[in-house]
């Protein structure tokens, strides 16, 4: 992950911060993209522990956060790449992780 960051910095030239703002606002610009790539990659592991068993209080305690927040939110992560037509999204799949777990 810290080599993915450096290379993000060093694409948009954060590589040494000036005392302009310039700099801080390219990285910013980074850090965005930083985030932006840890969400989209969060739904699929969510989605590869539940299909391994972890209920939503593992995913939630793992998250830090409630089990009815991490829920939604992968809810609307499968909901989004449905939407947006992405190539090799299994929507089926994703679903079928997201069912509630049976207490």
């Amino acid at each position: 992950m810290a080599g993915e960051l450096q290379m993000l910095f060093d694409s948009q030239g954060c590589s040494g911060l000036t005392h302009d703002g310039s700099d801080q606002l390219r990285a910013l610009a980074a850090s965005g993209a930083l985030i932006r790539m840890v969400e989209d990659r969060q739904w699929e592991l969510i989605r590869d522990a539940r299909e391994y068993g972890a209920t939503w209080d593992d995913v939630a305690s793992a998250l830090g956060t409630a089990r009815g927040t991490v829920y939604a939110r992968y809810h609307q992560a499968i909901e989004a790449q449905r939407m947006s037509h992405v190539d090799g999204f299994d929507y089926e799949r994703a679903k079928q992780a997201g069912v509630p777990d049976s207490d």
